[in-house]
This record gives structure tokens, sequence and C-alpha cells, in this order.
């Protein structure tokens, strides 16, 4: 047998027929226009009755009126017309709708009609799938599409299937006018009909820093995506540079701007895109590490830009104030600063320099009137909240600045990297978090957590007196890096106390959930219904996607287990295909990478 499969590639297929990305300025306005809506018609013909329910009540058909693209279900009644049986419903005659299903809005009014079987039709016709690659019929991929037949009016069911073929991604399937989605249902009509893949030749998507310097980590990434396939793009955190946000992308290749995660109609040729770069309006902060945050001095200045170093007016009793602290430098009041900005997520801050009444030091100082260097005593703090210390050499300047609004009894959670203990920049903290927690050897949840400080990058801060009881926390978010959920687990955490304003404070080290990769339906097995599963959530994602209307619809660790084909991100019909050939044999494991 023929390898099927030699290689699966990134591509994402999610729309033949695609709305044009509106250009950067216009995507930044505010769209104060109510969409237009279209009218969904229902009509039954004169001939035709109503089956009633099983109370005896006849179901109502309504028409509707709703905006482009808005989900309409078709109607579960049964019909009934002298000599024929009722199949479901058509707007054109070529798409078939059964009962229950999902109808999409177009852009005009439509009229939705039922299609009939004739009584007594014994006039069968066949609906086709013919493969063909170079010019010649491949027999094997032929073989996993076998033929359905039907007679007029009746629906038969697109196969899920899809083949591959060098450069190409194959999206459903067509009849030369029309293109059919896996799962998506055609009419017979009075003659046979011939399928043949609906291939869509792939490009390069691109995205790169450019010329931007500090830059942290990658600086490069491709994507395969098909021609006129609609793809979302990357978000603001694709790239990392100190001192700098993304907020839009601009393409090298039509010369338009747009936004982060705006809609992208993939053009027929390679696409670059570079970061619009926005340099970050700082509040630098001057700590001065007395026992009153109002001490503290705050400064605005941007990326590139240069501040002038303050006076300090603080009074520490015993001290005299030696100049501003950062990187192991010590500023004296007037000196300039160039701000060069930090790594997404850090702030910069400055912190006050001690030294004991009576003594002469001399500082080390950035200034040019000063060049001495000697050992100096310092204070500096853990947080904005910590007590005040004292020790006979400069210390480590904190690594998390922690919001001075943070109230007593309060619990501040930071959440590092468990293997390099680095702290994680990209965790956005919103009202998705939850706590579980046990109380007297009682498991309790509750959420949203009533979050102090939720801007992005600082450390959770909840309230102390709602939580004081437990015994165990664990926290759990589902935003983080493109929505993969993580688990907070407090386990390995390193606990500080500071018994002055009872706040607790909670190193928690980020990991991953175990995956069970392929079991899309969290049977515990990798077989067919999974791949089954995700055609479905795909073609039908109100019904069988996460929080679907379907009671078997995909769950949040199914998605995750379903994501088997890992240059594709995300859920595709590449991760059903891939589970297709781990099934014949055809991938050795999954999943995919």
């Amino acid at each position: 047998m023929k390898t099927i499969i030699k290689r699966i590639t990134a591509a994402a297929a999610s729309a033949v027929i695609a709305v044009c990305s509106a250009g950067f300025s216009n995507s930044f306005g505010a769209d104060t226009e109510e969409p237009p809506l279209f009218k969904v018609h229902f009509e039954l013909g004169d001939d035709v009755t109503i089956v009633p329910d099983d109370d005896g009540n006849v179901p109502e058909i309504k028409d509707v009126e709703k905006e482009y693209n808005a989900a309409v279900f078709m109607p579960k009644a049964e019909l009934e017309r002298e000599g024929y049986y009722f199949t479901g419903w058509t707007a054109d005659n070529v798409y078939g709708y059964k009962g229950g299903m999902v109808y999409r809005v177009p852009d005009h009014d439509v009229t939705i009609t039922p299609v009939w079987n004739k009584k007594g039709d014994k006039d069968v016709h066949t609906v086709k799938y013919s493969v063909e690659l170079d010019g010649e019929v491949n027999e094997e991929y032929e073989k996993l599409v076998p033929p359905d037949k039907g007679i007029s009016g009746s629906f038969i069911e697109i196969s899920m299937y899809s083949f591959p073929r060098d450069g190409y991604k194959q999206y459903g399937w067509t009849d030369g006018t029309h293109l059919f989605k896996g799962q998506e249902y055609i009419i017979i009509q009075d003659e046979d009909i011939t399928l043949t893949p609906n291939w869509y030749k792939k490009y390069l998507l691109t995205y790169t820093v450019g010329d931007a310097d500090r830059v942290n980590g990658a600086t490069k990434q491709e994507y395969e995506v098909i021609e006129t396939g609609e793809v979302n793009l990357q978000n603001s955190s694709r790239f990392s540079r100190n001192g700098f946000e993304i907020i839009g992308w601009h393409c090298e290749t039509d010369g338009k701007d747009y936004k982060c995660d705006q809609k992208f109609v993939m053009q027929s040729s390679d696409v670059i895109m570079t970061p619009i770069w926005f340099a970050i309006n700082y509040n630098v902060v001057f700590f001065a590490n007395t026992k009153s945050d109002d001490d503290d001095i705050r400064i605005k200045g941007k990326t590139d830009t240069t501040i002038t170093i303050p006076e300090c007016t603080a009074v520490n009793e015993g001290y005299t104030f030696g100049g501003w602290e950062k990187d192991d430098k010590i500023y004296q009041p007037g000196d300039e600063y160039l701000i060069v900005g930090e790594k997404p997520g850090l702030g910069v801050f400055f912190n006050a320099v001690w030294t004991p009444a009576g003594s002469e030091p001399t500082t080390t100082t950035t200034s040019s009137s000063s060049s001495a260097t000697t050992t100096v005593t310092t204070t500096t703090a853990t947080s904005t909240l910590s007590a005040t210390s004292t020790s006979t050499s400069t210390t480590t300047a904190p690594t998390t600045t922690i919001s001075s609004d943070i109230k007593p009894y309060s619990y501040v959670v930071v959440v590092r990297d468990k293997k390099t203990n680095e702290l994680i920049n990209d965790v956005v903290l919103n009202a998705s978090w939850y706590v579980a927690y046990e109380i007297n050897g009682q498991d309790v949840s509750t959420g949203p957590l009533e979050l102090i400080d939720t801007s992005k990058g600082n450390p959770a801060v909840f309230s102390y007196e709602k939580y004081k009881d437990a015994k165990k926390c664990s926290f759990s978010i589902d935003g983080v890096q493109g929505g993969s959920p993580y688990i907070f687990n407090n386990e390995d955490c390193v606990i500080e106390s500071d018994d002055e304003k009872h706040i607790v404070y909670y190193n928690v080290y980020l990991t991953k959930p175990d995956i069970s990769y392929g079991d899309a339906n969290c049977d515990g097995n990798v077989d067919m219904s999974d791949v089954v599963l995700i055609m479905q959530a795909l073609a039908n994602p109100d019904k069988y996607d996460v929080d679907g209307t379907s009671e078997n619809c995909l769950t949040k660790a199914g998605r995750l287990n379903a994501d088997v084909n890992q240059e594709s991100p995300g859920l595709t019909t590449d991760d059903a295909l891939v589970i297709q050939m781990y099934l014949l044999g055809l991938v050795d494991k999954l999943p995919l990478i």
C-alpha cells in the first residue's frame, strides 16, 4: 500500500468565500451602526400539513429576521403531503438541512422550502467521489470514500475525508459549481453527481520582527495557509520586545495595517507581516523604602525617552540619602536616565540608598562629577508592601512590582515558571480566576475571585479574609497563552508572611495538565468517534464545540486532546485527518510534531 501521508502541514482551512479585511484605521474605530437584518421565510406549500406532536399540538413554523451569518435552527416539525415523504429543508435545492440543524443567514432575504421523496420512485442516482492526482485516478483514496445512492430528494451526507497533495490543501468537495464541507448534506437530483476534492494552493504567512532591537526569543514564525482562506492574525504576544507592545500588524504584501486577532483573507501569494510597535509609557517608580508609601515618587516616561532623576524628599531617621539605585548603579538627583524598556510585564523602578548618619561614604554614581566606589548600606523592598530591612551590602532589585493599592488582609499570587523560576509575564488576570480550597477536610469551590489588581503582568491580588481558613488552595485560569488551560498549584509554593499587614505572598508555579492526545470525546479510547466529533465541532460549532447545545459536545479537555497536529495550532480539519491516519497505521504516534 502506498503511503497516504508523507507530511501533514500547518494550514488554516476556515473559509473559502470570505469578506476582505478592513484597513487598520477603520478597524480601530467604533462601529456605531446596527447590522442589517435579513428575513428567513418558510414556504410550505398549499397542499402541505404539519403533523401534530405527541401532545396533539401543531408546531408553529415562524419566519425570522436576523443579521448576516446568524444561526437559525431548522424546524423539527414533521410535514405531510399526499404522495410524498418529507426528507428535510432547503434554500436552493442543492444543500439539505434536517430538523434541528443550523442554517447560517446569508446577506439577503431567503425562502426555505421542504424537500420531498416521491412515493414509488425507484429511479436510483449515485453520488460518486473521484480523486485524481497528476492526471491519474488514485484508487486507494477512492476506496476510503465509496459512492452513495438514493432517489431524487434524498439527503446524502458529504464525506469528511480530505487527501494530501503537495503544495495544496483540500477544503471539502465540489461538483464544479458548489462547495460541500464534510457532514453537510447534498440533495440527490434526477441525475448522478460526481464530486472531486476542492483543492486550494498553499502559501507562506510569515511573521517577522523586522529590524527591531531588544527582542526576546523568536524573531520569525511561518505558517502554511490556503489561498482565500480566512485566518485570525496573531495576537499581541506573538513577539516579545523590551519596552514595546504590539498593537497591530503591517502587511508588507498589500501595504495595509491590521489589528491583532483580526481576520485576514490569505492572498494568492506569500505574505509577510511585521509588528506595529507601540512604545510603553512607564510609570517609573522611585521607592523611598521608608515606613510610608507616600514617600515613593512616580514619573511618567516612554521607552527611548530621557527622564531627570528626582530629588528625594523623604526622611529616614538615622540615615542620609545617598541616591537612587537601579541595576547595581546609583544615580544622583539631576542625572538623566534613558528608559530603554523592560521585559514585558516588568516595570521601571529605583530604590533609595540610605547611609548611616554621621558616616562619610562616597556612593557609586553614573554622574560625570563622581566615579568613586565604596560599600554602602542600602535599604530595599521585596515589594511595595514589604516591611523595610537593612543589610550591609547592595541587595538585588525586586523582580516584581506590586501595586500600592493592595489592601491589608490580602493574598498576592506571583506566577513563575516551575523550571526557570522566571515570572510568567503573559498571564492576563480576569474574572475567570477561580479558587478551590479545603476547610475542615471538606472541599469547597467558589469564584470568581474578588480581584483587587487585574492589570496584565501584575500579581493576582484578592481578599485574604474570604479565604483565610483555607488549608490548601489551587488557582486556575482559562486565558493563558492563547486559551490553553493551565493549573496553578500551590503545593510547590514559597510562602512569605508580612505580620504587620497580614499579607501572604504565594509563588505559584505553572504546570500543564495531562493531555490524552486523540481522545476528543474523553472516553478513554482513540477511534473514529473522536474524528466524527472533531468534524462535527468544526462544521456545527454551536452544537458540538465547547459549551455547545448537544450533550455530546466537546469539553475543554477534549479540545486539548483533539489538537494532535502540532504544526497547525488549535482545532482544524488537519487534526481529524491525523487521527484517521493514526488509526490506519500511517502515523506512528500522537501528537504529530
